[in-house]
């Protein structure tokens, strides 16, 4: 699973739905992408479990601080992380904030081309 530019994860992303049209399931997940967020959720896992650890050796009870927003995670635009899986094959994407709206009118394309695919069939009409 690596990075793909956008245009390749498209083309991949319509080859999947057309190779799994007739059985099988494609997913497809949006969030935003932050490295700054990633490392800070680990440290402060990691200073938890030893807050915690010192806490039972002394036999206080330690309650974890909420954490509060910066003022500045507000105004900072941030790229978008997209992944899809089909069958065992995954790939994902970086959306640059300036790209969004291009990106996001290229994918509706893609699902309007293969929204055939999502329906179920219709049953057949009794006469």
């Amino acid at each position: 699973m690596g990075i793909l530019t956008n245009e390749q994860f498209l083309e991949r992303l319509d080859a999947a739905y057309k190779a799994h049209a007739a059985s099988g399931t494609v997913f497809v997940s949006l969030k935003r992408y932050t490295d700054d967020d990633r490392l800070a959720a680990r440290k402060e896992k990691g200073m938890q479990k030893k807050k915690n650890k010192d806490a039972d050796a002394m036999d206080v009870d330690a309650e974890p601080a909420a954490a509060s927003p910066s003022a500045g995670s507000f105004t900072k635009e941030y790229p978008c992380l997209m992944r899809a899986k089909a069958g065992k094959a995954k790939f994902s994407t970086l959306i640059h904030p300036d790209d969004t709206d291009r990106f996001l009118e290229q994918y509706a394309a893609v699902m309007k081309r293969n929204a055939d695919v999502l329906l179920p069939p219709a049953p057949p009409k009794s006469a």
